[in-house]
């Protein structure tokens, strides 16, 4: 709910400009790489009367379904990562462990691949290449997420010869390394159409990163706050 009140006030008159722009005859970019799938997905004739969903119906309902369905499958997955890591992150406790598993699967999942392949409004990115741009920006998201593991492997092994900061120090390097030279190696990102409104592009991709930072924020702070007062009632219990 929180995600989608930011993605309301902030997302959708962007991408109102974005959809204008592309009616007044804008063209998709001509790249193979694109730009990887946008925070809002829009059909690319969303003002199209035959559209299957209009364009009201995105904003609203639509919007509110996507937002609380990702919300949930987020949450559902942080939580029995949560659940695993509690116990096993150093000396944190049972709220700051999940709060340190949030931000990692932020990272993972969302934070490189943003900077890599940031999302695109509509009018950008051709149709025929959607398939290989879909496919580069989800083997992204593998790649990311195989990093992070070789990363948490790294911090324990470190950690177990070393002070547990040189093991935090050595996986936040070697993942940034590796997460730099995995992204130059692969296909680049497509470029605007020359036309298209620059603001409109950042402020587009701005957004698109408010949205999943609040998005992430709201799902840590819950289940930390969550998992430590479970954690202390059953002290209580016991």
């Amino acid at each position: 709910m929180v995600a989608f009140g930011v993605a309301k006030t902030i997302g959708e008159p962007i991408v109102g400009s974005a959809i204008a722009y592309e009616e007044q005859g804008g063209g998709h970019s001509g790249e193979h790489g694109g730009d990887g799938p946008t925070a809002e997905s829009e059909p690319s004739s969303s003002a199209d009367d035959s559209a299957t969903v209009s364009r009201s119906s995105q904003s609203t309902w639509g919007l509110l379904t996507g937002t609380v369905l990702m919300g949930i499958a987020l949450g559902g997955l942080v939580g029995l990562l949560s659940a695993f890591a509690v116990g096993r992150v150093g000396s944190l406790g049972p709220g700051a462990s999940s709060g340190a598993v949030t931000a990692l699967a932020f990272v993972a999942l969302y934070g490189v691949v943003w900077f890599k392949y940031p999302p695109g409004p509509p009018g950008i990115g051709n149709d025929a290449t959607l398939g290989a741009r879909t496919a580069e920006y989800f083997g992204m998201i593998l790649i990311s997420i195989a990093l992070l593991v070789l990363a948490l492997v790294i911090t324990k092994r470190v950690s177990s010869l070393a002070f547990p900061t040189a093991g935090v120090a050595g996986g936040i390097v070697a993942f940034v390394v590796l997460a730099v030279i995995a992204g130059l190696l692969m296909p680049p990102a497509g470029r605007a159409p020359s036309n298209f409104p620059p603001n409109t592009l950042a402020d587009f991709r701005a957004a698109s990163l408010a949205i999943q930072l609040s998005l992430w924020t709201t799902i840590g702070i819950t289940i930390s706050v969550l998992t430590d007062r479970a954690f202390r009632s059953t002290t209580r219990a016991a």
